[in-house]
């Protein structure tokens, strides 16, 4: 099963992409107006209303500083339509409120316990979870968790994008960041020599190629 946590900007896309893929016999969930946390609950979303990029700044840790405002036209139409009157006006986005996913619980509940289709390894070579997590500072709470859930025996691949924002009000964050990316780490090495080891591979790397590509849905 796949889960992808995105942003409201995107949740009619992505709920028509789900529901394609599901219709193809392809096993998605995608949740949309999600973001993944430590707990379940009901957060606020600042925006960082980069609406050009989809708002990929945008983060649930806390309100940003020096985000740019979004600006927009107003048509103010008097007499004649065919002498509007244009203001053009700016605003920062008002936070929303999304839904946490308590991510540790999620990998166990549901990825942990998935059934596999019985496939050739000789063919398909052994399954492969991969998980990116490009969670905007959330890292620094998202990660130990992992770690003490003991979780990350179920991912063999993992992507991930430290944060360290100039424009967040928690400011210890930039040390916080720092210490997990190190604590991971070391953990990754743990896992390579228990009894069973497990091969966890850890890139410190983020992909953004295909991140405002319009590609077609499939057709099943």
């Amino acid at each position: 099963m796949n889960s992808l946590f995105t942003s409201y900007i995107l949740s009619h896309y992505f709920t028509d992409l789900e529901s394609t893929y599901q219709k193809c016999g392809w096993n998605v969930q995608i949740l949309t107006k999600s973001a993944v946390s430590t707990k379940e609950g009901i957060a606020t979303f600042y925006s960082d209303n980069d609406l050009e990029n989809l708002e990929w700044g945008g983060s649930i840790i806390g309100k940003l500083l020096n985000v740019p405002k979004i600006k927009y036209q107003t048509f103010f139409i008097f007499e004649s339509f065919t002498d509007p009157h244009v203001e053009e006006q700016e605003e920062v986005k008002s936070p929303e409120s999304v839904n946490l996913v308590h991510l540790s619980k999620f990998i166990q509940d549901i990825i942990s316990s998935r059934k596999l289709p019985q496939l050739d390894p000789q063919v398909y070579g052994p399954p492969q979870v991969l998980m990116k997590l490009d969670i905007e500072g959330s890292e620094v709470e998202v990660i130990p968790d992992l770690i003490l859930s003991e979780s990350l025996q179920s991912i063999d691949v993992m992507m991930i994008e430290y944060h360290k924002p100039p424009y967040s009000v928690d400011l210890k964050r930039r040390k916080l960041s720092r210490v997990v990316q190190i604590l991971l780490k070391s953990y990754v090495k743990f896992l390579a020599l228990s009894e069973p080891p497990h091969t966890l591979t850890n890139l410190e790397f983020d992909d953004e190629s295909y991140a405002l590509s319009n590609f077609s849905l499939p057709q099943c």
